[in-house]
């Protein structure tokens, strides 16, 4: 009923070829087609094709499932389509961002260095004085200060491979730039796994806060 999809394949142009492809094949078994929410007369094609233009964070199909019976009730479906890319604008660059440290695995998203928690999930020697409220703790506080080691760098121009020290000449050059690294590259530097993994919470946030959305309000129709 509910699909979330995650596309990472190497699609640097973002022409949704993983998407496309399993489109094709789910209509080739009959098993299901597609159209967009908002509008269904729209044709799938243009739907998918503005996605691409856009800086929309996710795509959202409808899906009606075949059935082999002629009286069986219709079931549809939603599909949450996430296609891993940068979306900010060329003259607003996001920078390299910086690892992930423990603490933030621990106590939640960072926010301006400082991490939303609750009193009890800590240790409470650990949260200072300082802090504006109980439920937060400076990452200061814990011992930790993350920095970026490439604060001016756009994240778009991170290459390179392996050792951490590529990143500091190669701008793409090298198994191509970030986000769009080539699939042979399976060894990616703390450092670029941490930009992979902020990424995708960026990405995945708005898809996961619509899908739950959804759910609640099919959840009061059916009630």
């Amino acid at each position: 009923r509910w699909i979330l999809s995650m596309d990472a394949g190497d699609d640097a142009d973002c022409k949704l070829v993983d998407l496309k492809t399993a489109i094709a094949l789910a209509r080739k078994e009959r098993l299901c087609s597609f159209y967009d929410v908002k509008d269904p007369r729209r044709d799938l094609d243009e739907v998918l094709e503005a996605y691409t233009r856009s800086r929309t964070p996710f795509l959202q199909l409808g899906v009606l499932y075949s059935s082999a019976h002629a009286e069986a009730e219709e079931c549809v479906g939603d599909i949450f389509h996430v296609r891993m890319r940068i979306l900010e604008p060329e003259d607003a660059p996001v920078p390299v961002q910086p690892e992930i440290l423990p603490e933030e695995v621990l106590y939640g998203h960072r926010r301006s260095r400082r991490e939303a928690v609750t009193p009890s999930s800590f240790n409470s020697a650990a949260v200072s004085s300082r802090s504006s409220s109980p439920g937060e703790v400076e990452l200061v506080t814990l011992g930790v200060q993350p920095s970026s080691p490439f604060p001016t760098r756009p994240r778009s121009e991170m290459g390179g491979i392996c050792s951490t020290c590529c990143h500091s000449w190669s701008r793409g050059n090298l198994c191509g730039a970030f986000p769009n690294t080539h699939t042979a590259n399976q060894f990616f530097t703390p450092l670029m796994w941490a930009n992979f993994c902020r990424l995708g919470y960026e990405l995945a946030t708005p898809a996961i806060a619509a899908l739950s959305l959804a759910q609640q309000h099919a959840t009061s129709r059916n009630a």
